[in-house]
């Protein structure tokens, strides 16, 4: 079975601004292999961060040729306690970041990002990262 990815908004960030990088060439080679997944968050994040509003139907029709995992109850009951088991940890991670880490461990979806709160939630929870270099 090929591996899936999931691309996280910053990501994205470098990819929409022509960075070039082995991240970002990886993400173009996922692209055209038909392996990307994002879901609402990442789309909303990245239209919300558009300077202008060609930019933003750029986005919106760009994202509409991926795969869009669909945000389900247990995605939002896998976030919740992700949550509150990093909590009595004493780590805070943002709602959306649980969220999609719960999307990335009930898929088995490799997650790419440059994100520190990631970074805390594969630490102690089933979070495949991509290793960067």
């Amino acid at each position: 079975m090929t591996k899936s990815y999931f691309i996280d908004t910053s990501v994205w960030v470098e990819y929409f601004r022509g960075t070039v990088s082995a991240l970002t060439d990886l993400v173009e080679d996922l692209i055209k292999e038909n392996r990307v997944f994002v879901s609402g968050i990442i789309i909303a994040e990245l239209m919300i961060g558009a300077r202008t509003e060609k930019e933003k139907e750029f986005l919106s029709f760009y994202m509409d040729g991926l795969h869009v995992l669909e945000l389900k109850r247990s995605a939002f009951i896998g976030a919740g306690g992700h949550g509150f088991f990093l909590k009595k940890k004493g780590i805070s991670v943002p709602f959306n970041d649980l969220l999609i880490a719960s999307q990335c461990i009930e898929n088995n979806l490799m997650l790419i990002d440059n994100d520190r709160h990631f970074e805390a939630i594969a630490n102690h929870l089933p979070l495949k990262r991509h290793k960067k270099g």
